[in-house]
């Protein structure tokens, strides 16, 4: 989807499709569970945000078209709320709400600024992601260990939040990975592995390709492929292993443009 207008209008478009294509259903049992696991309140604050938030930038990505020095032009953006997070739960929610030895350590900062009920809630952000604290009043505060020091960056709203992070990339536009699948083998198989997925998923136009080297390509919309046209592209596509990679990984996204 392409994204218009001023900066704070293009921020509006962006949360208006994410939510419109945003598939998280929120499961109280199992949030409320994961922080009574870790040892953490969940407060009636973290709790709006979660039903508001949680899952709304699943699988978005965001483009800059007007970045000339990254050929992909893709921002590295995400916002990963601790909802599925089993894995995190050790280190996730306990490293950010309980203080410890290191010197960048989020918990000291924020315990001393809001107290115990600052509840870590997500990470993410811009290039360096930052640990993101719901208030008992609402509001919210995030903090980057890479180079926000003593201060962090206090938000009234989580839309302030997100204005601030999508600042510096100024997205263009954005699209939505609705189901994605790796795939690997000889080349062969990655392509034969490739066009059915494709064809289980509405064909190629919405589908996008991301190589071992991270580069994501579109197979070009005009193009009315036959199987036979569609297997050469691919092999001209990925006919070039990675030195470093033992064989041959990829990536297929179904998408929402």
């Amino acid at each position: 989807m392409q994204l218009t207008g001023t900066f704070e209008e293009r921020v509006d478009q962006a949360i208006a499709f994410a939510r419109a294509h945003n598939t998280y259903k929120y499961d109280h049992e199992k949030i409320s569970g994961i922080y009574r696991k870790a040892g953490v309140p969940y407060t009636k604050a973290a709790e709006k945000l979660f039903r508001e938030w949680a899952g709304v930038f699943d699988g978005i990505l965001f483009y800059n078209d007007n970045d000339e020095y990254w050929p992909t032009h893709r921002v590295d953006f995400y916002i990963s709320f601790f909802s599925d997070a089993e894995d995190f739960t050790d280190y996730g929610i306990k490293y950010a709400a309980e203080p410890g030895d290191d010197e960048y350590d989020p918990a000291i900062l924020v315990r001393n600024k809001f107290g115990a009920d600052a509840v870590p809630v997500a990470t993410g952000g811009y290039y360096y992601p930052g640990w993101i604290y719901s208030l008992p009043d609402g509001s919210l505060f995030s903090y980057h260990n890479d180079y926000d020091e003593d201060d962090g960056w206090h938000f009234d709203t989580f839309t302030d939040l997100l204005r601030m992070e999508l600042g510096s990339p100024n997205p263009t536009r954005m699209e939505k990975i609705v189901e994605n699948q790796d795939i690997s083998g000889t080349l062969d198989e990655c392509i034969e592995q490739e066009i059915a997925f494709f064809k289980t998923h509405g064909g190629y136009q919405n589908c996008r390709l991301l190589n071992s080297a991270g580069i994501a390509v579109d197979i070009p919309e005009d193009r009315d492929f036959t199987d036979d046209e569609l297997s050469k592209f691919l092999h001209d596509y990925f006919r070039q292993p990675m030195p470093e990679m033992p064989g041959r990984q990829h990536r297929i996204w179904h998408v929402v443009k």
